[in-house]
């Protein structure tokens, strides 16, 4: 995948999920995690075993998993864009606040190690009815995941 075809996928990848109502349950769907961490951590089990499902089921909006509403449309191809940018490495949580004045959403922090490099990024989870999702996630502060920093760098 070229670099310009990758930041058209991340284009798309950041405009996040998009609600609705469409499509019904995918087999192999879980429900949604216990807590805005846990919804990370799902999320990232998902990307470092290529499961797309799994991905889908822990990424979506207040309405819902993608995977299991089916919207957008295109979740497959944008959870496969996310876990093509941030496999490959080891992460570590390193926050988890509340947004000031909304109680629906959290910003979780991750470090994001590989190649020698850290990157933080930063990821808005979303409470849904029964648990929480990763929202959105920031691809651009993962760094190209072709041309990893050098060693002696960070962030």
């Amino acid at each position: 995948m070229t670099s310009r075809s990758v930041l058209g996928l991340l284009a798309v990848v950041a405009v996040g999920a998009c609600g609705g109502h469409g499509g019904g349950a995918t087999p192999g769907a879980v429900p949604p995690a216990a807590s805005a961490t846990g919804a990370v951590q799902e999320f990232m089990a998902g990307v470092a075993d290529s499961n797309i499902i799994r991905i889908g089921s822990a990424w979506g909006t207040s309405k819902g998993a993608a995977a299991v509403l089916g919207q957008p449309a295109d979740w497959e191809k944008r959870v496969t864009v996310m876990q093509l940018w941030l496999r490959g490495g080891t992460y570590t949580i390193t926050g988890d606040q509340s947004l000031v004045n909304d109680q629906t959403h959290r910003q979780v922090t991750m470090d994001l190690v590989r190649g020698g490099c850290t990157k933080t990024i930063p990821i808005t989870v979303v409470k849904v009815k029964h648990g929480w999702l990763v929202e959105s996630i920031d691809l651009t502060a993962a760094g190209n995941p072709e041309k990893p920093c050098a060693p002696s760098s960070s962030n």
